[in-house]
């Protein structure tokens, strides 16, 4: 069932965008995937070992369905035009929704996971009840 809180395609913070994943982001995505792989493997059921352009096609079409059904509410997080890496929002409940991030491996350790997560929190908090 469909959530009731409000998802944009794009959210500003501060410098950083998260923005609806779209067929336009495949190749950021499959690079990106790419890089961080053994950093995701564990995590990320869509991760693979190399992923081509055509699987990061697919699962963009995959996001932006579940992102309109009003499912599941998977973003690219972009810092001006460089993908750092991704962020969902995971409804489980009618009130209760889990926060997922990764970061691209070759941008770990310069603050990006925290600048990340304080984006969501402060879109969470500001424009839902």
């Amino acid at each position: 069932m469909p959530i009731e809180q409000v998802y944009p395609d794009v959210y500003n913070h501060e410098e950083l965008t998260f923005r609806r994943w779209s067929m336009d982001d495949a190749e950021a995505l499959s690079a990106a995937s790419n890089d961080s792989y053994n950093a995701l493997a564990e995590w990320i059921p869509w991760a693979t070992p190399v992923m081509p352009i055509g699987m990061a096609e697919d699962l963009c079409i995959r996001f932006e369905d579940e992102h309109y059904a009003g499912k599941d509410f998977a973003f690219g997080v972009w810092d001006e035009k460089k993908l750092i890496g991704g962020a969902a929002f995971h409804p489980t409940g009618e009130h209760t929704t889990n926060v997922k991030v990764w970061i691209r491996s070759t941008l770990t350790d310069k603050g990006y996971g925290a600048r990340v997560l304080e984006g969501l929190f402060d879109w969470a908090f500001k424009e839902w009840d």
